[in-house]
């Protein structure tokens, strides 16, 4: 049997107030009732709690942007993979491109919070992806060493814990995704890395998702062609029509 794609909403710094983000939950409550498929949002921290505290089903459940490796300490302003989990966070994103970039994290960085929120009994989504696509195919060897070293702390059993989400960072933001054969290109690419990293068993079972520049209009496309595991997805989770509508499509409804 065909496993169910899981959609990850990442509304990154958005919306600007609490109010605002319940209201979008509350609409996004309101039709997930009659759509199949597993919705992951991950809100900004400050709003974890009261969303959570505020839903009782089991089609959605929630994820943390971000967070540090280490559970507590003279850290201002950081929030700890325990203190996410604590609120109700069963799922961490880390090594997002934007983390990348604005907060400079490499991967030595990203692979101590892989192994952080794994001790925390989170499900971590790895991050990776290009920053160019070039000719000679130099971003292979890139995404290769990326995923090596941000998962240096985790064994086999530890693998159970991840899932790897592939998001090219040019179309990241943009209203263009990858094109679905390349997607799929992708994952089989991936596949073939984990596989050298641990072994096929270990690749076969690994959820990889695809996140980009994923919409309503491009989204059937992805997950007819793409041969994905599941979305992360940016705008188009703020507005709850169009997540549901992919949540739906991503599982053949």
């Amino acid at each position: 049997m065909k496993k169910k794609r899981i959609v990850i909403g990442n509304w990154k710094m958005n919306p600007a107030t609490l109010p605002e983000a319940k209201k979008i939950f509350s609409k996004i409550k309101q039709i997930s009732s009659d759509v199949t498929g597993q919705l992951v949002i991950c809100p900004p921290a400050t709003y974890l709690h009261a969303l959570v505290s505020s839903y009782k089903g089991k089609k959605i459940m929630f994820g943390s942007q971000d967070a540090y490796w280490q559970n507590n300490g003279s850290l201002t302003g950081y929030l700890s993979p325990t203190m996410a989990e604590s609120v109700g966070a069963k799922y961490l994103i880390v090594g997002h491109s934007e983390r990348r970039s604005v907060a400079g994290e490499t991967p030595d960085i990203i692979a101590k919070k892989v192994l952080a929120g794994i001790e925390a009994q989170m499900t971590v989504i790895l991050c990776t992806g290009e920053k160019v696509r070039d000719r000679n195919a130099e971003y292979l060897v890139t995404i290769k060493e990326d995923l090596r070293e941000c998962l240096k702390k985790i064994d086999k059993r530890m693998m159970a814990h991840v899932m790897i989400a592939y998001e090219p960072v040019w179309a990241i933001g943009g209203r263009e995704a990858m094109l679905p054969s390349d997607i799929h290109g992708m994952t089989i690419y991936i596949r073939k890395v984990l596989t050298e990293l641990y072994d096929k068993q270990i690749s076969d079972s690994i959820s990889i998702l695809y996140g980009g520049a994923v919409n309503i209009d491009n989204v059937e496309d992805i997950v007819k062609d793409g041969e994905i595991d599941g979305l992360l997805v940016g705008r188009d989770s703020l507005v709850p029509e169009n997540i549901m509508y992919i949540v739906s499509v991503a599982n053949g409804k």
